[in-house]
């Protein structure tokens, strides 16, 4: 049986109303990360589109998951494979 860190539920709980913000609005989130980066670096994410898009999309699968619990019961170890 998979044993589940008592941390995880006060966790949860505690991480809820940022993520409520954070995932409302994911692109706008999203938009606020970038701008914030081209100030702090004094650089540009022109040219960086099809990267951009990609990790924007990273970002709205991840607002799909509401917890850090695992929803769908125990997850198998990865096997070993023999050379």
């Amino acid at each position: 049986m998979r044993r589940v860190s008592r941390l995880v539920v006060p966790i949860n709980a505690t991480m809820q109303s940022s993520m409520r913000r954070q995932t409302a609005d994911v692109d706008g989130y999203f938009d606020k990360l970038v701008r914030q980066a081209e100030a702090a670096s004094g650089g540009s994410a022109a040219g960086d589109e099809e990267f951009l898009e990609g990790y924007r999309f990273l970002l709205r699968q991840v607002a799909k998951v509401r917890t850090m619990s695992p929803s769908a019961g125990p997850v198998s170890p990865p096997t070993s494979r023999a050379a």
